[in-house]
């Protein structure tokens, strides 16, 4: 591991001479991950503990990949700088591309590795169903997904009319994609109407708002569920539980996610049906469109007195549910050719379409410790202490890197989610266990993070 203050930083020289993909393609495996958040830290994190020797990449990263021995390419994942990574990664021999930001999905990062020959872990077009709620919607009232009842408006009046009618007992959600940010359960017209404001006039998520979706208000337990996807077959991973408000009071403000805790005891019949009723019937319906899903199906489900209803489909690993993960598959699951094997299309050939994977006999908490303001003015800059007693990739406890930077030789905040403490524990361990880490220094001056993941 390289000392604090450290950064591999990729050269990229000026001029590149791109060699063909079939010289490119030989037996060593290359991977490139691209994001600079806590899930593709978490990413690079098991691919090089199940292959120190493995060249690993990652566009833009961040210091806690570099830290790992992973190098960075330090390209932000701007559209106009697609070309350019592509012709990075032809340079490299990279054969396999993982995608882990919803940004860079839906502007068809993608396309532009494999038209280039380059096998690439995430959907292409089939993003759709995570960038637009109103798409996500529509097909699953077409072929009979269950979901809330809802309706779209991109006409204020209109919009504040039918929450009236409603009563104000309704979710309004941007239609486009809103960083976690874009969703607001409402207990009274005023409420509606504040989050219509927000997000039709004022533009609080940007574009992303002009839109919106108004669903019934659905009443039981979320769940997290995600599945591995080759196009035609997927591979169930375990349920987990997400926390998505800043505190434990659900009007607080929603985030990208507070933290994660599983497996959830749920029986096989229900996932069964999860599977049969959900994932399934919109893979299926996706590759009718003629847009293959290949990547991470992520719907995030109720379950209702009626059985699981789908709140929303995202388009790749969850973050921090892909932490979890991480973590909690035994050692001798080659995430590589599980990702490789869904680029490709076939998922098949690992036995995972109809096997499940191999979990350890644990659990698992994941906490995300937020800068102060966050999530709508985040601080950036304090310093980040106690780092060097969680990172040992033994240890029982693992800190990814989410919004960190180096500034001066010394590792600050540079984000909202600034880390993801990831605590395996056992059996008949208590969840409070999971905190030890916090009690014991890690962290920044300014920061904030859940007390209660795990208790519900």
């Amino acid at each position: 591991m390289a000392q604090l203050g450290e950064l591999y930083i990729l050269t990229i020289q000026c001029s590149i001479q791109v060699r063909t993909t079939r010289t490119l393609m030989n037996k060593a495996r290359k991977a490139l991950i691209l994001g600079s958040g806590a899930r593709e830290d978490s990413i690079v994190w098991r691919l090089l503990r199940f292959d120190p020797t493995m060249e690993v990449y990652a566009a833009p990263g961040n210091p806690g990949m570099a830290m790992r021995g992973c190098k960075l390419i330090p390209l932000s994942l701007d559209h106009k700088n697609f070309e350019l990574l592509k012709d990075i990664a032809l340079n490299l021999g990279i054969t396999l591309v993982i995608v882990g930001p919803d940004n860079a999905l839906v502007d068809g990062v993608v396309g532009v590795f494999t038209q280039a020959g380059i096998p690439t872990f995430g959907p292409e077009t089939a993003c759709v169903i995570e960038a637009s709620k109103n798409y996500a919607k529509n097909l699953m009232r077409n072929i009979g997904i269950p979901t809330a009842p809802f309706e779209t408006f991109s006409n204020y009046d209109d919009a504040a009319a039918y929450v009236r009618k409603k009563d104000g007992q309704v979710v309004v959600k941007a239609d486009g994609l809103a960083l976690g940010k874009g969703v607001r359960v409402c207990n009274s017209v005023n409420e509606a109407l504040q989050a219509l404001t927000d997000f039709m006039i004022n533009e609080k998520v940007g574009a992303a708002g002009k839109t919106v979706v108004i669903e019934d208000k659905l009443v039981g337990t979320e769940l997290s569920i995600h599945a591995f996807c080759d196009g035609t077959d997927a591979a169930m991973l375990l349920p987990v539980r997400d926390h998505k408000t800043l505190t434990s009071d659900p009007k607080s403000p929603m985030t990208g996610g507070m933290g994660v805790w599983g497996p959830i005891d749920i029986d096989s019949e229900l996932m069964t049906t999860i599977k049969e009723t959900i994932v399934m019937p919109c893979l299926q319906e996706l590759n009718k469109r003629r847009t293959p899903f290949r990547g991470c199906l992520y719907p995030g489900l109720m379950l209702t007195a009626d059985g699981p209803k789908v709140l929303e489909f995202n388009a790749r690993l969850g973050d921090p549910e892909a932490q979890w993960y991480m973590r909690m598959l035994r050692e001798d699951v080659d995430v590589y050719d599980v990702f490789l094997a869904c680029a490709e299309g076939n998922l098949k050939r690992l036995g995972y379409g109809s096997e499940p994977f191999q979990w350890h006999n644990a659990n698992c908490s994941v906490i995300t410790l937020a800068a102060a303001g966050y999530p709508e003015k985040p601080q950036k800059g304090d310093p980040i202490e106690g780092l060097q007693n969680y990172t040992s990739p033994n240890g029982k406890t693992v800190v990814f890197h989410g919004g960190t930077a180096w500034v001066n030789g010394e590792l600050v905040t540079n984000g909202g989610r600034v880390l993801s403490v990831s605590t395996v524990l056992g059996n008949a361990e208590p969840v409070r266990n999971a905190y030890e880490p916090l009690r014991m220094g890690l962290g920044f001056s300014r920061f904030h993070y859940r007390g209660d993941i795990g208790e519900n």
